[in-house]
């Protein structure tokens, strides 16, 4: 017999996001100068007043010293954890890009719509670039842009496989430089974006057509057409 099982929201709840990413703040607190606190060795005897036993013992003489220990034991673990909080908060964004890869990885190859297909490397892998040519990417959501060891990766689910995990999930690697024109051209969907005009730190239109044509060889571009060279000279609409 065939099962299908249809689930919303699985392991994307906030606890599944902070399993993913506690462990890597708790790292980078403890190798960072406020999170030396949690590189402090344990106290010697503080298993003489933890633990089952000690739970529920009379506040009272010795007790009662080994209750003010404990007290302080609890404060010291609550600053750590400010320390691990804190640290997660500094790093939430780089965080949430390699959360996300978990679902870009996961899913399958996305629906593209047929007129999309047709404009894109996947049915004109060939097709002439030039600086008026106007491009949009084929759907929102196919790709992450991460900054990873001073580099840009861009994942993508364009070659995802039918089959669970099928495939590796594929990225491109960028400069810090193309930062700009990759995010405009993720975001300004469904417009879309004459490479003349990508915001580029060279301004060289060399580069904007390099990183161009590599988006749309992976097919996450389609062609919309080509700007008139005279719209410039064109009075406001």
């Amino acid at each position: 017999s065939i099962h299908l099982t249809v689930s919303a929201g699985q392991q994307n709840a906030l606890v599944d996001f902070c399993e993913f990413a506690i462990p890597e703040a708790l790292a980078a607190a403890a190798a960072s100068a406020p999170g030396r606190i949690l590189r402090e060795g344990l106290p010697r005897d503080w298993l003489a007043y933890f633990g089952a036993v000690h739970s529920d013992r009379p506040s009272t003489g010795e007790a009662g010293e080994w209750e003010d220990r404990r007290k302080a034991f609890k404060m010291k673990l609550q600053a750590c954890m400010q320390a691990v909080t804190k640290s997660l908060l500094d790093m939430l964004d780089p965080a949430a890009d390699q959360f996300s890869l978990k679902y870009l990885s996961d899913r399958l190859q996305p629906a593209i719509p047929l007129s999309a297909a047709l404009r894109s490397a996947a049915d004109s892998p060939k097709e002439p670039l030039t600086p008026l040519t106007l491009l949009r990417i084929v759907r929102p959501g196919v790709a992450r842009l991460a900054v990873e060891e001073g580099k840009l990766v861009l994942y993508h689910c364009m070659e995802n496989a039918r089959t669970y995990r099928g495939t590796p999930l594929q990225s491109l690697e960028f400069e810090m430089d193309d930062g700009p024109a990759i995010e405009k051209l993720l975001f300004s969907w469904p417009k879309a974006v004459q490479i003349a005009k990508l915001p580029h730190p060279t301004g060289d239109i060399h580069d904007k057509l390099e990183l161009a044509k590599s988006l749309y060889q992976e097919s996450l571009l389609e062609i919309v057409g080509e700007a008139s060279p005279f719209a410039r000279l064109l009075p406001p609409t």
